[in-house]
């Protein structure tokens, strides 16, 4: 006898149906051991299911999966400072979120702001944009916050909050400034520099880097209303027709082979005049001062562009270039 195959319906599963009796009887054989079979492969699927679930928790018990949304991770307040004057007070806070637990090793906090609170109300929120982390960064990473008083009396006080991504390379410090009055709540945006801050009861000044030596570099508070912003104070710098000289700090240098250097008289006049110098190995050498335009936050010494003030074997001028650096003992570094 033929047998007859026929399709079942537009985009149903690909069974056949088969004309005869007999091969009928075995298909309905086969169709009843599947729904037999078929309570005990659910329950082994939910069984994996959940299995795979539990897994999924063990490894997000472990450390924050970068797909695990930032709301569900424990989050805390922590008091920093409280500042008290004769009719008002403020209270200072660090807002927190855990970065994940497992049972041998706690990751720890990471800072996610700044809340500043009057009367038990948040006055003012700070730096969420800044320190924001995705859940997989926060696996690797955290920001760290110190606190100080910079200047404090009956009418304001002064802090200086500090801020380090952990880990990080050394060199650069961030910083902001957060200024307190009775009735006034003023703020810093954050401020990086490349070297260090120096604490002033004014506010800060800044060391600065520039890869071969250390500067010095006068900052002042600038207020506008609710807002302070640390700027350059040029009123405390020497200057010249080329630029604002800036005191090199620690600036005593070997010279690490005998070798003939150019020196400028003043490179900044109309005429400038060239003294050739033979240098011998271990002269003493005095770096004096940087004379540059640029005074902004950003990386600001180009050794190609900037002149450099130094004192060596009797003699001063002004020097200019990485190679000019080397031959009186600057190297470059971190």
């Amino acid at each position: 006898m033929a047998h007859k195959w026929q399709g079942v319906g537009v985009g149903a599963p690909r069974v056949a149906v088969i004309a005869s009796v007999t091969r009928r009887k075995s298909t309905w054989r086969v169709w009843l051991l599947w729904l037999l079979a078929l309570p005990l492969l659910v329950g082994c699927s939910v069984k994996n299911s959940e299995g795979d679930q539990s897994s999924s928790r063990f490894e997000r018990a472990a450390g924050h999966s970068s797909f695990e949304d930032l709301r569900s991770f424990d989050r805390k307040r922590v008091l920093l400072e409280e500042v008290i004057f004769d009719q008002s007070s403020y209270a200072i806070y660090a807002d927190m979120v855990s970065r994940g637990h497992d049972t041998t090793e706690t990751f720890g906090w990471s800072v996610e702001g700044i809340a500043i609170e009057h009367g038990g109300e948040v006055q003012l929120s700070l730096f969420q944009k800044e320190f924001h982390m995705s859940a997989e960064e926060l696996s690797e990473a955290r920001i760290e916050l110190s606190i100080e008083a910079l200047d404090s009396d009956s009418t304001r006080g002064l802090y200086r909050l500090d801020f380090e991504r952990s880990p990080s390379a050394p060199g650069q410090e961030v910083i902001a400034l957060l200024q307190l009055r009775p009735d006034q709540i003023q703020a810093s945006e954050l401020c990086h520099i490349e070297g260090y801050f120096d604490n002033k009861s004014w506010g800060v000044d800044g060391i600065r880097w520039s890869g071969f030596f250390q500067v010095e570099w006068p900052l002042s508070l600038v207020e506008r209303g609710r807002e302070l912003t640390l700027v350059v104070d040029t009123l405390r710098l020497k200057h010249n027709t080329h630029g604002y000289l800036l005191q090199i700090l620690k600036g005593e240098r070997r010279v690490p082979a005998s070798v003939r250097l150019e020196l400028l008289d003043d490179p900044f006049s109309a005429t400038p005049t060239f003294r050739s110098l033979d240098i011998c190995k271990d002269d003493s050498v005095h770096l004096i001062q940087l004379a540059t335009n640029d005074l902004g936050f950003g990386d600001f010494f180009d050794s190609r562009k900037h002149w450099i003030q130094i004192e060596v074997a009797g003699h001063q001028g002004w020097i200019k270039g990485i190679e000019d650096l080397r031959k009186v003992g600057c190297q470059a570094a971190g």
